[in-house]
Parts: structure tokens; C-alpha cells; sequence
């Protein structure tokens, strides 16, 4: 039964680019930094990070680091997740500490969005970024693998 749950929300989920602004209630935005803490990580050390952009400035330097990628202008919630070296560099004496952390990254990114289309919230993984960019911009400590975006998907437009 469980599995047959989790197919039918991996058939379920699309790329949305067009979303309403309406709010999301801060319950389900708390919820969020929960979600990214589940699943399997490497060690079993918690080295995912995320950050969810409020800011506009913040939201302008994603966009330019994505290459112009419209999206990021129009969801209403923008979150980076990534990993902490760091964490991971202390158990694995600094052995492949990137595929780790972007591994770890990548399930936390995987089971928000499931979590988000049980919750018929919209969702874009934006892929293909600058990285480095966004590190020295924002001042993150940790380094970005997923940009997703996600809000009420507007039902008259979509992918």
C-alpha cells in the first residue's frame, strides 16, 4: 500500500513555472526544515542545509546566479538546500565529501518534493546554477546543490 502511495505522488508531481501568490500557512513553511532533516544521509550526520529566500535582494542574486531562469522571479518561496562539508569531512576524512553532500542534498530535495505534492503545492527543481556565486553573495556556509521553488501551483497555466 505504501508504495503504491509514494508512485502514485512520483506520477503526480510536475515542474510548475506558473504559480499563485497566495500565502502558505508558516505551519507548513516550518514543516519544511523537518522534511529536509528525514531521510537517509551518509554517516548519519546532519549536514543538509537549507535556506528558504525571503528577500528580494536574495531572490535577485539567485536569479542572476541561475543563469536568468525566470522561475525564481515568479514562485512566491524559493529554498536552497545543500550540504555542509564540513560535517561530513569529520567521519570520512575528507573523502568524497562532494558526491556525499551532493547525495544528501539531492534525497532531502527528493522528499520535500514528495511532501509538497501530497500537499498540492507546486514545485520547480532548478537545475544548473552558480554555485560559488551564491556562496559569496549570500554568505551560506554550506554548499548549494538544489534550488527548488514551490507555491500554489495556478491552475490556469501550467507544465
Amino acid at each position: 500500500m505504501c508504495g503504491s502511495y509514494v508512485r502514485s505522488l512520483m506520477q503526480k508531481r510536475k515542474s510548475t513555472r506558473s504559480f499563485s501568490f497566495e500565502e502558505l500557512s508558516t505551519s507548513l513553511l516550518n514543516e519544511v526544515d523537518i522534511i529536509l532533516q528525514l531521510g537517509q544521509k551518509a554517516g548519519n550526520k546532519k549536514s543538509v542545509r537549507g535556506r528558504l529566500v525571503l528577500s528580494s535582494s536574495e531572490r535577485e542574486t539567485c536569479f542572476i546566479a541561475s543563469g536568468f531562469q525566470e522561475v525564481i522571479r515568479k514562485a512566491p518561496y524559493l529554498i536552497l538546500i545543500g550540504n555542509d562539508d564540513a560535517v561530513l569531512s569529520e567521519s570520512y576524512e575528507g573523502k568524497h565529501i562532494e558526491s556525499l553532500g551532493c547525495q544528501n542534498a539531492s534525497i532531502a530535495a527528493q522528499n520535500l518534493l514528495l511532501y509538497l505534492t501530497e500537499k498540492s503545492i507546486g514545485t520547480c527543481w532548478v537545475g544548473g546554477f552558480e554555485n560559488t556565486y551564491l556562496q559569496k553573495k549570500l554568505n551560506l556556509d554550506f554548499r548549494v546543490w538544489v534550488m527548488l521553488c514551490f507555491g500554489i501551483e495556478n491552475m490556469e497555466v501550467g507544465i
